[in-house]
């Protein structure tokens, strides 16, 4: 079987960590700003049970915010990428 091994240029690599962690941002910004409409956003789609709702909707961006904090920090880079 062929091996294919790919390197990366540390620079791409920065990079996109950065733009994943833009992205990350902004996002957890825009459920933070907008927290009752994300919320009911989310319990419009019916994916969660009713009570999962309001965790989740509280959890999420908190998430996406300590993620994209990580990325940009490089704190913990392992895990979080």
């Amino acid at each position: 079987m062929n091996e294919m091994i790919v390197a990366f240029s540390p620079i791409w690599c920065v990079a996109v960590r950065l733009l994943l962690a833009d992205y990350l941002l902004w996002a957890a910004w825009g459920k933070l700003r907008h927290r009752t409409q994300f919320r009911t956003g989310l319990a419009a789609y019916h994916l969660l049970p009713i009570g999962a709702v309001a965790p989740v909707a509280a959890g999420l961006p908190l998430i996406e915010l300590l993620l994209g904090i990580g990325l940009i920090t490089g704190v913990g880079l392992p895990v979080v990428s």
